[in-house]
């Protein structure tokens, strides 16, 4: 669902979302690290670490982001209303990744939480969750997430939790601000 450059390594994080029953698929449950590397015109992809499969363990284990219900939510048909979908992962000038929920939206506001140790998670350590930040999206969940280096801000594109709706681009100051300000109109 979502990939991430830092440094020579790309990150990538799946959905963490239920199948159509509200069962879990491990599949979907991972974030895991590769290196990119070009040599004679051939691009080279390695594997880093072992893939991290405890990530809706460690949502659900954070003392900041128990009222977000993320055991609950991942238990959910991707379909149903509160489920948990992720979509978004971002790098940040700091070294940490921003992780980006299409859903829940709790409040009508868009769940960004901070990974601050991603190259610990893929060596197996768990992981180390920061601050969430709610942006006021309009009611919008969070599709993709990208820093924009000479603005230094980031860009989110919000979209709806399910399949019909609009979409929107804001740009955001980042981690603490939760001022998102549309910049489609």
């Amino acid at each position: 669902e979502g990939a991430a450059r830092l440094g020579d390594r790309v990150y990538w994080i799946g959905s963490h979302g239920a199948n159509k029953d509200g069962k879990p698929r491990p599949g979907r449950r991972r974030l895991f690290a590769t290196t990119l590397a070009v040599a004679d015109g051939k691009v080279a992809i390695t594997p880093v670490g072992v893939p991290y499969g405890r990530l809706v363990r460690d949502l659900a284990r954070a003392p900041s982001l128990r009222g977000f219900r993320l055991e609950d939510a991942a238990k959910k048909s991707p379909h149903e209303e509160g489920a948990l979908n992720i979509e978004g992962l971002c790098a940040t000038p700091q070294g940490a990744l921003l992780i980006g929920f299409r859903s829940p939206i709790p409040g009508g506001k868009a769940l960004v939480v901070p990974l601050e140790n991603p190259a610990d998670v893929v060596a197996g350590a768990e992981a180390n969750l920061g601050e969430p930040v709610l942006l006021p999206l309009d009611g919008l969940g969070v599709r993709s997430i990208e820093f924009s280096e000479p603005r230094k801000k980031y860009l989110v594109l919000a979209g709806p939790a399910g399949d019909a709706g609009n979409f929107h681009l804001y740009s955001w100051d980042g981690p603490p601000s939760v001022k998102a300000e549309r910049c489609d109109k």
